[in-house]
This record gives structure tokens, sequence and C-alpha cells, in this order.
């Protein structure tokens, strides 16, 4: 399926017609960026520090969730 943009197009379209059905068509941006998140914070990988604490490895990572507030990072079921 992920190699399969056209059919990903329609899917979406289809995940958006859900939401629009069962009510939640106002909750649909919030939801793009709690899963937005949850994939970011997938590809965040630790190290152990100089004190034995965990450190991140690689701070870009992180850094993409810091955009998740803007209006124009996530799209919305109505774009």
């Amino acid at each position: 399926m992920r190699n399969d943009p056209q059919n990903n197009v329609v899917k979406f379209k289809e995940l958006t017609e859900c939401f629009k059905f069962m009510d939640m068509e106002e909750y649909c941006e919030t939801i793009w960026k709690i899963l937005a998140a949850i994939l970011i914070l997938g590809e965040i990988r630790f190290i152990e520090g100089n004190n034995g604490e965990a450190e991140l490895d690689n701070n870009e990572i992180a850094n993409r969730g810091k955009n998740l507030n803007s209006k124009n990072s996530i799209c919305q079921c109505n774009a």
C-alpha cells in the first residue's frame, strides 16, 4: 500500500469521509498532529550520556515535533 500513491489518496479521502460521517471533522487536525507526534517519537534514539543518563542521539528528529503547532504543518480534513 505504501508504494501506491494513487490508492493512498483514495484511502485518505475515504478516511476523511468517515471522520465527516462520524461528525469528527472538527478533530481532524488534532488527530493528524497526534499521529505525526507518535511517528516522530518512534524515530527518536537514545544513548548513554556521561553520567549514565539517557541523552538524545540526534536532536534533529526531536526538533521536528516543535513545528506541529503550526497551522500549515499538518493537512486538514477539508483540504
